[in-house]
């Protein structure tokens, strides 16, 4: 029983993991206010969480705040063009849902709807991976693209998984709307998909925070 309450036992250990997740969480919705720097705020969080459970993390805000400003630049540079590109593909689907004069004829509409659906869920899935691949990679911006949309694609089950948490965090939020749950979510999100990413980069570098080379 003592184990349990040791240093190194499990009482510390998750415990310390839940208050990392709250100051992770807290971190991350302040410094995500600005909306443009959404793509470096999530990418110093996988970069932090993916190395805590590995047991690679010792300063946990430190590296947050040096992951962020390492990496602002390029995932700002990712970031933006999808945002851009989510907004106008939705703006396209309201407008052609809703325009008193169509814009398409109806058989053009029945074609273009869908496909602006598809265009929304690949800008998605690739804004999965694009991110905690950027965090734990170096990569340029084009690579790291390329690279997000073959995850996605060819872990698909794992691709489901991560939109079932993350649209199911948002409906509760929106449902439920407790200030506890808005703090925790984020933190929570990227502790549990970070099990789910480390399990798929370690097929392509099973090598990965067995040392200190890299990230």
């Amino acid at each position: 029983m003592s184990e349990f309450f040791n240093y190194d036992g499990p009482f510390f250990k998750y415990g310390n993991m839940l208050a990392d997740m709250v100051i992770l969480s807290f971190l991350w919705i302040i410094l995500s206010l600005p909306v443009v720097t959404i793509g470096a705020t999530t990418t110093a969080a996988y970069y932090v969480t993916t190395r805590r459970l590995a047991d690679k993390e010792a300063y946990f805000i430190r590296e947050f705040f040096r992951a962020f400003k390492r990496e602002f630049l390029k995932a700002t540079m990712i970031w933006v063009p999808l945002l851009v590109a989510a907004v106008l593909v939705i703006a396209n689907i309201y407008n052609m849902n809703n325009a008193e004069t169509p814009i398409f004829s109806p058989t053009v509409t029945t074609i273009m709807i869908p496909l602006q659906f598809f265009v929304l869920f690949e800008v998605i899935m690739i804004s999965l991976y694009v991110f905690p691949v950027g965090a734990r990679f170096d990569m340029s911006r084009r690579t790291l693209l390329k690279t997000a949309f073959f995850m996605a694609h060819s872990h698909i089950f794992t691709t489901v998984v991560l939109l079932v948490l993350l649209i199911g965090g948002f409906f509760l939020i929106i449902t439920l709307f407790n200030f506890l749950f808005v703090l925790l979510f984020p933190g929570v999100f990227f502790i549990l998909s970070s099990l789910l990413y480390l399990r798929i980069f370690k097929k392509y570098r099973p090598e990965m925070d067995k040392s200190d080379e890299g990230r």
